[in-house]
C-alpha cells in the first residue's frame, strides 16, 4: 500500500486498505491516520470527516472499544452496502457480538461481493472461527473442508 501510495497519494482505496491493515495490527491511530485522509480524498465514499473526528474522539477516551463502538454506530446510521457490513461484522466481532457479528457475514456473503472469498483467511473474523456458524458458511462459499 505504501508503495502505491508514493507512486499515486491520492489513491483512495489504498488507504482503505492501509486503514484495515491497521486496524488488524491494533494501530489505532495509524488507522484514524488513514480514515482521515481517505475522508478528505473522499467523504462520500466511507467515512465523513465529522464520523472519523467522532471516531478519533471515541477511541481517546474508550481505547479500542470506543473506536469500533462509534464506528458501528456511525455504519449502523448508513445505507447498507457490503463494505460497510464487511467492516459491521469486523466490529461486532472485535466488541463480542457474535450474533450480531453473523447477521452482518450472513448478509455480506450473500451480497456476492467479489471480498467474500477472502473472510476464509481474514484476521477481523478470528472471533468467529470457533462458532459453528463460520464454519457453515466456509462451506457455503466453497472454503470450507472437502471430504
Amino acid at each position: 500500500c505504501r508503495k502505491g501510495l508514493e507512486l499515486d497519494p491520492d489513491y483512495a482505496l489504498l488507504h482503505f486498505y492501509l486503514a484495515v491493515l491497521y486496524q488488524l495490527k491494533g494501530r489505532y491511530e495509524e488507522a484514524l491516520a488513514e480514515w482521515e485522509t481517505l475522508s478528505r480524498l473522499d467523504p462520500d465514499w466511507m467515512l465523513p470527516p465529522d464520523s472519523v473526528a467522532a471516531i478519533r474522539a471515541a477511541y481517546a477516551e474508550g481505547d479500542e472499544r470506543g473506536y469500533w463502538e462509534t464506528a458501528l454506530e456511525w455504519l449502523r446510521s448508513q445505507e447498507w452496502s457490503p463494505v460497510r457490513a464487511y467492516i459491521m461484522t469486523a466490529a461486532c466481532a472485535a466488541l463480542g457480538r457474535m450474533d450480531e457479528a453473523f447477521t452482518h457475514l450472513d448478509r455480506f456473503v450473500d451480497s456476492g461481493h467479489p471480498m467474500v472469498p477472502g473472510i476464509g483467511g481474514d484476521p477481523h473474523f478470528d472471533p468467529l472461527r470457533s462458532d459453528p456458524r463460520f464454519v457453515a458458511i466456509l462451506n457455503k462459499i466453497g472454503l470450507g473442508e472437502r471430504t
